[in-house]
C-alpha cells in the first residue's frame, strides 16, 4: 500500500524540500497580550499592518490579532473596557517550526484555513510569520 498524498501538493514540489524557513516573512509589529484592545485597533490602524504578532514579554509567541478579531470586542464598550488582546487573539498553537516542509504547511494552513501562521523556535519564540501568499509563490510549480 502507497502513502496517499495530498491532492493539492505536486510532484515536483516535494522533490524541492522547501522549508518554512525558506518562506517565512520578517514580524510585523507586535504587542502583549495584556494590552487593551484599543491600543490595538490605535496600532493597527497606524501602522496600516494586516495584523498584530501577540507575545509575551520573553517573546513567546501567543498567536496574531487582527482587525477582524477585535471587531466583535470594540462593538460594546462594556467588552472594550473590560477585555485584553489575549482575549481577541487568533491563530493560536500549535505554530509552524521553521524546519517544517513547505509542503506538509500549506496542507496544515489548508485544512485549518489559515492566511497567517506564526513561526516559532523550540522555545516558542517568534521567528516570523507564514503567509498563504507566499506560500502559494513558492510552491507554484513552473510551466514547462
Amino acid at each position: 500500500m502507497t502513502a496517499k498524498k495530498h491532492p493539492t501538493v505536486p510532484d515536483a514540489v516535494e522533490n524541492r524540500r522547501l522549508t518554512v524557513a525558506d518562506a517565512m516573512e520578517p514580524c510585523g509589529p507586535r504587542i502583549t497580550g495584556g494590552a487593551g484592545l484599543e491600543q490595538a485597533e490605535r496600532l493597527l490602524t497606524d501602522t496600516g499592518a494586516a495584523y498584530l504578532s501577540v507575545c509575551t514579554d520573553d517573546g513567546r509567541c501567543q498567536g496574531l490579532v487582527t482587525l477582524a478579531s477585535l471587531a466583535p470586542f470594540l462593538a460594546c464598550t462594556w467588552y472594550t473596557a473590560h477585555s485584553q488582546v489575549s482575549d481577541a487573539t487568533r491563530h493560536r498553537e500549535p505554530f509552524a517550526w521553521p524546519t517544517l516542509s513547505l509542503s506538509l504547511a500549506a496542507a496544515t494552513m489548508h485544512v485549518r484555513r489559515l492566511d497567517l501562521w506564526p513561526v516559532v523556535d523550540d522555545d516558542g519564540r517568534l521567528l516570523g510569520i507564514l503567509t498563504g501568499t507566499r506560500v502559494t509563490a513558492l510552491l507554484a510549480v513552473p510551466k514547462s
